[in-house]
């Protein structure tokens, strides 16, 4: 399911982010995505863990705020797309 913005909070701060999905974790095992991290046959085991795009994990802002890194996705706002 694709949501509009999210709220993702980390740490004391938090931040509207857009284009984040929620997928079953099968979606691994069907389609092959390389990881730069992680092993893809746990890396959506526990409905905290979260995949992150190599894209996305390019910008140093977000290498910062994610990854190693707790993080919690709150409320959102839905998307007609």
């Amino acid at each position: 399911a694709r949501l509009g913005r999210i709220v993702v909070k980390y740490g004391d701060k938090m931040e509207y982010e857009q284009g984040i999905r929620f997928v079953d974790p099968s979606i691994l095992e069907i389609f092959t995505f390389p990881l730069v991290s992680g092993n893809p046959q746990d890396a959506l085991s526990d409905p905290g863990n979260a995949v992150i795009s190599e894209e996305i994990a390019e910008n140093e802002e977000v290498r910062k705020r994610y990854l190693g890194e707790p993080f919690t996705l709150d409320r959102y706002e839905s998307s007609n797309n």
